[in-house]
């Protein structure tokens, strides 16, 4: 199993990140008041996995029909999105809860789509939208003053001690070089910043290939002791 999916946190207490965001995160989620998000950061930052953690309490589990997720790099046009929209917003949910409209890569949008979703944000009841982008620069102003916006920022330290708690979970044991290399393997500058951001899917899928590469050696070297005793006995 892909590790990226074991152990995609479910909770706020499972996050890795910014701790003063998530707690004002979580305290808007769990009054009766929270306005609509927008979460922006370097791809593997946590936005998607704060959206689906939302869910989780709002919903009480994830996936969930309350929960309508766009990814709008696919979903683009105006026709899909007025579409959907629509459908969330004109439509009670079938508990009566509250909806949650998440676009994904929302900076993939159009700037037609983006300007239809003005009024909707403002006027729908019992519809929550919340936006994920990496580029703020490609999400219009409309949406940015409808939304509480957060800053996805993963340091280096926040990578490593992810990677230490899936080591230790596996029952594993590495070098603290090991998480340094992966690390900066998952580093990235984007356009605009200075100082580097991590993605937490790169460096997860850099550990387990580390780790299956580890275990291969071992195994070869389990194998080749194996031979040299069986030769010896014979």
């Amino acid at each position: 199993m892909n590790w990226n999916d074991r152990y995609r946190p479910k909770t706020f207490d499972e996050l890795t990140g910014d701790g003063e965001i998530h707690q004002s995160i979580r305290a808007m989620v769990m009054s009766a008041d929270i306005p609509h998000l927008l979460f922006y950061g370097a791809p593997g930052s946590g936005k998607t996995t704060m959206a689906e953690v939302i869910c989780r309490i709002i919903c009480g589990e994830y996936p969930h029909p309350n929960f309508i997720e766009i990814n709008a790099s696919d979903d683009r046009g105006i026709d899909k999105i007025r579409n959907i929209v629509q459908r969330a917003t004109r439509n009670m949910s079938l508990d009566g809860g509250v909806k949650i409209v998440f676009f994904d890569e929302c900076d993939g949008l159009t700037r037609d789509a983006q300007e239809l979703l003005r009024r909707p944000i403002e006027k729908s009841r019992d519809v929550l939208f919340i936006f994920a982008c990496n580029d703020m620069v490609q999400v219009i102003p409309a949406i940015k003053s409808r939304c509480a916006q957060y800053n996805f920022d993963l340091t280096k330290e926040h990578i490593i001690q992810r990677l230490k708690h899936i080591v230790t979970a596996e029952g594993l044991e590495l070098d603290d070089f090991v998480y340094d290399e992966i690390a900066q393997k998952a580093s990235i500058t984007p356009k605009g910043q200075i100082s580097p951001s991590y993605d937490m899917r790169t460096a997860i899928n850099e550990l387990q290939k580390r780790v299956a590469l580890f275990n291969l050696h071992d195994s070869d070297q389990q194998v080749a002791e194996y031979l040299k005793k069986v030769i010896a006995t014979n």
